[in-house]
């Protein structure tokens, strides 16, 4: 074993299987809604033009049918339970090893870095870890000893965004019992003009149980959910109310009331991009890792004066940019390839404070040379604006399409005119 593999005291080890546990619940909440909606269509159906004979077997074969997955969903929900449960295993030693985390010990562990959908440190727990399969892994152990661990799995703040996720509980409940009311309400209206039959009746009784809890449920989800994506650029928020992309370069002041998360932007505004996080541990870690992120960008100001006026687009076409921009590197000779180097257009690039098209300019310069495109690399895992990570994206692939480039330049203007009339 290397003398430079990073390894770490594990105290505890906790795994939630959050992917199986939703895929499970979905199932199950999916075959409920179909089996009693399908018994409840067939009962109305017949309440409703019983006089006229029975149900025509193209009618009642494929109601019936769907009717057998109501058996279905008690195992399923079941199942999401048991397959979903807070595993704790016992202590163990971590380490990371040829691009793998390991835990060796009671809590055996093996985590390929492609494998890692993202990791953050959350104070006062250790390590957090996701997989691309939906596991959340909780490594207890010191916080310097999980910084240590990051940094050759590339996941540490400067090298790859984090996007916390989570549901407010009182919203997910209020929001499921009025849907459900409103959805039961307009599902038995029909019926309820049809007349008060009997049949009809008991078609209502299987209506109320089948699809308004399953439109219910899907509702509660969309109302109460919450991300809070942080990366080297700035910050974006979704909600209900809407998203907010808000750039480091305009942030002045960050701070935690006990409730809420507060950014005060350079205007005044004050946008409180938290304000029901039910877990303490989660919002301390967001806050954390917003200090760091914005920490690390405010240090990677641009120097280059003379790699930030090649890289102006001016009035030219973005062809004739784009092809101006790729001789920065590759020229054999001359004033460019004298004055500026990767260095310099890696430094804009990096840049929060830069305009997009400076770091897409520098970008597709660094991108001329295929070597340094493991740096455009980490910039697309660094940002949080959508459009310029795909455009990033892009040319770390070597990929030149002027329409990305076109999507995240409009993507900026609209966010500076957003800025603008907000002031």
């Amino acid at each position: 074993m290397s003398a430079d593999t990073p390894m770490a005291a594990v105290r505890e080890v906790q795994v939630r299987a959050a992917g199986w546990r939703k895929r499970l619940y979905d199932a199950g909440w999916l075959s409920y809604a179909l089996g009693t909606g399908s018994l409840g269509s067939v009962i109305l159906l017949a309440g409703l033009f019983g006089h006229a004979g029975p149900l025509p077997p193209f009618l009642a074969i494929p109601f019936a049918s769907l009717g057998l997955l109501t058996y279905l969903w008690p195992p399923l929900l079941l199942a999401g339970l048991v397959v979903g449960r807070l595993r704790t295993l016992g202590a163990g030693t971590a380490r990371v090893q040829g691009g793998t985390l390991s835990v060796d010990g009671p809590a055996a562990l093996r985590l390929p870095r492609a494998e890692i959908a993202q990791a953050a440190v959350v104070a006062g727990r250790g390590l957090r870890v996701e997989d691309r399969a939906g596991r959340e892994i909780d490594l207890a152990m010191d916080v310097d000893d999980a910084y240590a661990l990051l940094e050759p799995l590339a996941l540490e703040p400067s090298q790859h965004r984090y996007r916390f996720a989570w549901r407010n509980r009182r919203a997910r409940w209020g929001s499921f019992v009025l849907a459900f009311l409103a959805l039961s309400f307009l599902a038995s209206l029909p019926m309820m003009l049809a007349g008060a039959a009997q049949p009809s009746m008991v078609a209502m009784g299987c209506m109320l149980v089948s699809s308004p809890w399953l439109v219910a449920e899907l509702v509660s989800r969309w109302w109460s959910s919450r991300s809070l994506e942080i990366g080297l650029d700035g910050v974006l928020s979704k909600s209900r109310e809407g998203r907010a992309l808000l750039r480091f370069e305009d942030i002045r002041d960050v701070a935690s009331d006990g409730e809420a998360l507060t950014i005060t932007t350079n205007d005044g505004t004050v946008h409180r991009v938290l304000t029901d996080v039910d877990d303490e541990a989660m919002r301390r870690a967001m806050l954390d890792r917003l200090r760091e992120a914005r920490a690390i960008a405010k240090s990677r100001g641009s120097e280059s004066s003379v790699a930030l006026a090649l890289l102006e687009r001016g009035s030219r076409s973005l062809g004739t940019w784009r092809g101006e921009l790729a001789s920065i590197l590759t020229a054999a000779k001359g004033f460019r390839a004298a004055s500026v180097g990767a260095d310099d257009l890696a430094v804009v690039m990096d840049d929060t404070s830069a305009t997009t098209e400076q770091r897409i300019a520098a970008a597709i310069a660094l991108g001329a040379v295929p070597e340094n495109r493991a740096r455009i690399r980490v910039a697309a895992e660094t940002s949080v604006s959508p459009k310029l990570r795909v455009a990033f994206d892009a040319l770390a692939q070597g990929e030149h399409d002027d329409a990305i480039f076109e999507a995240a330049l409009e993507e900026a203007a609209e966010a500076e005119e957003r800025e603008a009339r907000a002031r």
